[in-house]
């Protein structure tokens, strides 16, 4: 009897690092320097690696993209620029393909919207940040409150999917703040949200400043009051918590994200963009573009020798080197923190670990805080996934060699 077997569906990420300004913030691969003639430049860079990643890993295959989503940088700010790559991925997207665009709200104009549409965007993602002007201040965001009420009354008539971005925890925010926050954003109805702790990433204006003490991070203890209020106040909402950072509505899980979750592969290309590939091995690779815009720009061709992923050329994506040891971090410090979970039989099956709780572990699993499924899923309670670090250590030591714990006969 003939079988028709089901294409792998992997994810597709393209970055987009041009700014119209640059937050204090953000460490992503981005710029505010540039003009007509770099950004025509960059896409055709775009669509040639693009040609080159279908051709040599896409196509022999057989991958056919769930997800695609332009991150940035801001690439609102752009709209026929895309044209030539969505005429390049049409035969390889499926029809049901959630893509994604990240925008600020000064992109979203109707003419923008209707652009967007007409392109095959189903999903925007709009980094809102806060609607408090103090916190737009100290973000050295380039709208303002009166700006965000206008321009994002323009989404729910253009999309039917659409994520906020909220960052909370910077300096001088109160409790109050950040509930006036989340009252804000909800009252905009978006099917996702994405809720932020601030970082300071060392490289970073507000990282300098920070490391020098110029300002001050909340205690842990308030962070952790932040979250729990945005868990509380958002299930009343009728939103489900799918991560530490995003909550959807029924039916509108972020589908890109949990790739990322649940060590399904993506091809990504773009200045600093990072992807992860099968390559033969359990745990694949994963290899980085340069971050700067001049080093991608300057990228000799072609990135393969050959038809074989092994063949990239080294000096043009650089690889994680990568094992057992590297898999099973990744894969449980990203998998804990979602109502995903932690597959028991892939770790089993990938680096051969069995699990076996320590004492600290089994307390956990006898209260409840983690829970083990009939399917052998191990999840953590939604209210621990802020501390996913501290817990993700004390997993790895459960996961000894199978060899050990299974006697040889």
């Amino acid at each position: 009897m003939h079988t028709t077997q089901s294409p792998p569906l992997w994810g597709l990420y393209i970055h987009i690092p041009f700014c119209s300004e640059l937050c204090h913030y953000c460490d992503f691969a981005k710029t505010a320097r540039w003009d007509d003639a770099t950004v025509a430049q960059y896409f055709s860079v775009l669509h040639q690696h693009l040609a080159e990643w279908l051709t040599h890993v896409a196509v022999p295959r057989g991958v056919r993209f769930t997800s695609l989503y332009f991150g940035g940088g801001t690439p609102g700010l752009f709209v026929r620029e895309y044209e030539t790559l969505f005429t390049m991925l049409a035969p390889y997207l499926m029809p049901d393909a959630e893509i994604t665009l990240e925008a600020n709200p000064k992109n979203l104009t109707p003419e923008a919207l209707a652009g967007w549409q007409k392109l095959g965007i189903n999903r925007v993602s709009v980094g809102v940040q806060t609607f408090e002007e103090k916190g737009l201040r100290f973000l050295t965001r380039d709208h303002t409150p009166a700006q965000l009420q206008s321009t994002l009354s323009l989404l729910p008539k253009a999309f039917s999917s659409y994520n906020l971005d909220l960052i909370y925890s910077w300096p001088g925010q109160s409790l109050e703040d950040w509930k006036r926050d989340l009252e804000a954003a909800v009252a905009f109805s978006p099917t996702h949200l994405s809720l932020y702790n601030l970082t300071y990433a060392p490289q970073t204006p507000i990282g300098r400043a920070h490391e020098r003490k110029l300002i001050q991070s909340p205690e842990e203890e308030s962070q952790a009051e932040f979250y729990e209020a945005a868990q509380s106040f958002l299930a009343t909402k009728g939103y489900l918590q799918e991560e530490v950072s995003n909550w959807y509505r029924p039916g509108f899980a972020a589908r890109h994200n949990a790739l990322y979750w649940q060590d399904v592969p993506y091809i990504a290309l773009g200045a600093g963009a990072w992807g992860y590939i099968p390559d033969g091995t359990p745990w694949g690779i994963r290899y980085q573009y340069p971050k700067g815009l001049r080093a991608f720009l300057s990228m000799p061709s072609p990135l393969f020798s050959g038809s074989a992923l092994a063949q990239i050329q080294p000096d043009l994506v650089m690889e994680t080197q990568r094992d057992g040891e590297s898999w099973l971090l990744e894969y449980v410090g990203a998998a804990l923190r979602s109502h995903y979970g932690v597959n028991l039989s892939l770790i089993l099956e990938k680096p051969q670990r069995a699990f076996v709780p320590t004492p600290w572990v089994q307390q956990a699993l006898d209260t409840g805080v983690l829970t083990l499924s009939d399917a052998q899923v191990l999840t953590l309670a939604p209210q621990e996934w802020f501390r996913e670090t501290a817990w993700c250590g004390a997993l790895l030591e459960c996961f000894p060699p199978i060899s050990s714990v299974i006697p040889r006969p």
